[in-house]
């Protein structure tokens, strides 16, 4: 399964990828890693698609599609490691951890389970599904679609969240199945259209 991502500035480019491991279906809290300091959250809208295909004209995108809602996509903060350019040597690059392979794109994106979305619901919307026909045309011209593969497209509204704006957990036991543990909790709540996520420093 693909996450596809539709940026909402053109000049980023005409998608993006988060891996399957990003989603979470069950709106659990989002435990980062400990050099993950502050982070960048943005809504979307996605649909689900319904059957494979590739190079789907227009008028054909709406029998690929019926359902979808709003999601919130969480991501490094693009300015977390300004002297990290793509240009740097490794000498000119940050300390060996690693936060210094992060730079931008796929993996600020890739932290796991940081793709939250709302059940989805048919879609009755004409524009938002015109809009979605005439992405799916674009993008279908270079990738294949899946059936379960998610199509999301950013909303223009995001937020920035970092460890200066979470509180204490009080107790010291807090952990994730992984292993990560944090010590100070944010809620997300400023987007009406989403459930409030909580997310761990």
């Amino acid at each position: 399964m693909n996450i596809i991502i539709k940026p909402y500035n053109p000049q980023e480019g005409l998608f993006y990828f988060k891996p399957d491991t990003t989603l979470n279906r069950d709106y659990t809290n989002l435990y980062l890693p400990h050099f993950i300091k502050r982070v960048e959250a943005k809504e979307l809208f996605y649909i689900r698609i319904d059957r494979a295909g590739k190079g789907i004209a227009e008028r054909y995108a709406s029998r690929y599609f019926s359902k979808g809602n709003y999601a919130l996509s969480i991501s490094i903060a693009p300015d977390i490691f300004p002297n990290a350019a793509p240009s740097a040597t490794p000498s000119q690059a940050p300390s060996a951890t690693p936060s210094a392979a992060i730079i931008n794109g796929s993996v600020a994106n890739a932290i796991d389970y940081s793709f939250y979305s709302m059940p989805a619901e048919k879609i009755e919307d004409p524009q938002l599904i015109e809009e979605f026909c005439k992405y799916i045309a674009q993008i279908t011209e270079i990738i294949s679609l899946r059936t379960g593969d998610i199509i999301a497209i950013e909303t223009g509204k995001k937020e920035y969240f970092s460890i200066e704006d979470s509180l204490p957990i009080p107790t010291s036991n807090t952990s994730s199945p992984s292993g990560i543990t944090g010590t100070r909790r944010c809620q997300i709540t400023c987007f009406p259209n989403l459930a409030p996520v909580n997310i761990i420093f």
